[in-house]
């Protein structure tokens, strides 16, 4: 498979309707550029492009840069590091929740 395949891009079920001039499936994302003001964006949902990623050569395996980036960032902490921001987001849900839940929403 070479940079220039696009079997992943025809294999996201947005293929047919969408007009994104950055798609995470293709092979040459990062290669073109920042997306302008108005220019539409991707609307294929996450566990889609990583499906469609799977059927050909992408760059960053269907992730958005920003996905990417963070997932990479995740990977280089520690496992307490990990364990921490895990109890952090729980403790933020469980807030979340509980704000929700005194509010009668």
């Amino acid at each position: 498979m070479s940079m220039t395949d696009t079997r992943a891009m025809r294999a996201c079920p947005q293929w047919q309707t969408c007009a994104a001039p950055d798609c995470p499936l293709d092979p040459k994302y990062m290669q073109r550029g920042q997306r302008q003001p108005g220019e539409p964006t991707c609307r294929a949902q996450r566990p889609s492009r990583l499906r469609a990623a799977a059927q050909g050569v992408t760059r960053f395996g269907g992730l958005t840069s920003r996905e990417h980036s963070g997932k990479a960032r995740w990977e280089a902490l520690t496992p307490e590091e990990q364990a921490a921001a895990r109890a952090r987001a729980k403790q933020l849900r469980t807030r979340s929740e509980a704000a929700v839940g005194a509010d009668g929403a």
